[in-house]
């Protein structure tokens, strides 16, 4: 896997690594050290172009956060340019509540992540 680009997501609710990897299949945004306040409803995964935290119409869903995992890893949708990613938003869509985000800095070597 080569790493395209990676952060850190902080926030009052989540907490963790990102990176932003290039696969054999497409590409991923993987999650490390991942922590979420335990017991919020439907925690949600968002990669956006922006780099404010801001989940609107140019936000892509991807899923559900599992509650008490420190890795969660998702694929990217084919559709979307991996480079073009800004930042990754974790969000309480019961509550509409930014969680935490992380704006992404592309990597200028590349190299392989196990």
């Amino acid at each position: 896997m080569t790493v395209i680009s990676s952060g850190k997501l902080d926030g009052h609710e989540a907490r963790g690594d990102i990176a932003i990897v290039k696969t054999a299949d497409g590409a991923q945004v993987q999650l490390r050290n991942l922590w979420v306040a335990p017991g919020a409803p439907d925690v949600r995964l968002y990669v956006s172009p922006r780099t404010d935290g801001e989940v609107d119409e140019t936000a892509t869903e991807l899923g559900k956060v599992p509650d008490h995992q420190t890795e969660v890893t998702r694929d990217l949708p084919d559709h979307i340019d991996p480079a073009e990613v800004g930042s990754v938003i974790v969000h309480c869509t019961v509550y509409s509540v930014l969680f935490g985000f992380g704006t992404l800095t592309a990597q200028t070597t590349t190299g392989d992540q196990q």
